[in-house]
């Protein structure tokens, strides 16, 4: 995607951290550190609205109510651009959806999804983190609790205002937002230890076919960094059920790739294919299933239910009967 464009937001309270910048680089060449423009500054400094220019190439970037923008709001022209098309769908669904999103997802199934996360990611309080598809940051939130730093990117506006204003003043230099496209990062080479995506990576076209947010993720992390992702599972197993207890795919069959009835595209995948995704850039190191215990229960059921789900996550089974695969990788040391 091309950089943004004008558009006019609403003026809420907030604020860009001028260290930010320092992680920041041009979203083409990924080299070039960015000029910072200030319009308009708080007491203490921080950034209300301004710009963001690359010297080399000398697109210019907008910060609107403290969130950095890269990513264009105008539709691309052209009918043969059906990536494009997907994409900037999405992206004006996303921000229809943002103020009833978090209503969606169940505190249980949130935390089910916490807890395998960070349980491959070996998050420390020394680390920066990368969360890829923040969205309203209700998961970031939490990762952020566990890092020193922590960058939330997504390409929905709207969510990342309210994921904004839900960061308590007292966490306001540790974490930072971006509104970007996944597959051109306007990040630093080398500039986090660990990334993470939940949920996301299944909505990006061909993303099998060409890696490039996987790339881009192992480009921004430092050698032997981890990244960590969950994405819809195609199992088998999980095929086999949906004929018989069609309640596990919630309602939408269990198709590989099509649409949701949002008309949000989805791929599922094998966990061979994840494999496919992750050499090159990664050495694998996990690959498992992730909520097993069905949606329902988990909502319902309490400690017991979290219990359980930990328990088939570390199973044989569990690749077979994950609604999610969960996988991580360590970047591979650049020689």
């Amino acid at each position: 995607m091309q950089p943004s464009e004008g558009f006019n937001v609403p003026s809420v309270a907030a604020k860009m951290r001028p260290e930010f910048i320092d992680y920041l680089a041009c979203p083409v060449d990924h080299q070039s550190p960015l000029r910072l423009d200030p319009i308009q500054v708080g007491h203490d400094g921080d950034i209300q609205e301004g710009t963001l220019q690359c010297p080399t190439c000398e697109r210019v970037f907008p910060i609107r109510d403290s969130i950095p923008s890269f990513v264009t709001q105008a539709p691309k022209t052209g009918d043969d651009d059906e990536i494009n098309h997907w994409k900037i769908q999405e992206q004006e669904l996303r921000d229809l959806e943002a103020a009833a999103y978090d209503g969606t997802v169940p505190e249980p199934v949130a935390i089910a999804e916490l807890k395998g996360l960070t349980s491959v990611l070996s998050l420390a309080s020394k680390h920066t983190l990368l969360d890829l598809g923040c969205g309203t940051g209700r998961m970031t939130m939490k990762f952020a609790k566990l890092a020193r730093i922590t960058v939330g990117v997504d390409f929905s506006l709207a969510s990342l205002r309210i994921f904004e204003k839900r960061i308590p003043p007292e966490d306001r230099g540790q974490v930072h937002l971006a509104h970007a496209d996944l597959f051109h990062l306007p990040l630093r080479n080398a500039a986090f230890d660990r990334a993470v995506s939940n949920g996301v990576f299944h909505h990006l076209p061909e993303l099998l076919e060409s890696k490039k947010p996987v790339l881009e993720a192992a480009r921004v992390l430092m050698d032997q960094g981890i990244f960590a992702f969950a994405l819809y599972n195609y199992s088998r197993m999980r095929v086999l059920l949906a004929r018989f207890v069609p309640g596990l795919t919630y309602g939408e069959g269990f198709v590989q790739e099509g649409f949701h009835a949002d008309k949000i595209y989805f791929r599922r995948f094998r966990w061979q294919e994840i494999e496919e995704l992750l050499e090159g850039a990664f050495e694998v190191e996990t690959i498992r299933g992730m909520r097993i215990v069905p949606r329902e229960i988990l909502n319902r059921g309490g400690s017991v239910a979290l219990y359980l789900e930990g328990a088939l996550q570390r199973s044989t089974i569990s690749r077979s009967l994950g609604y999610y695969v969960l996988a991580s990788g360590q970047k591979r040391v650049q020689t």
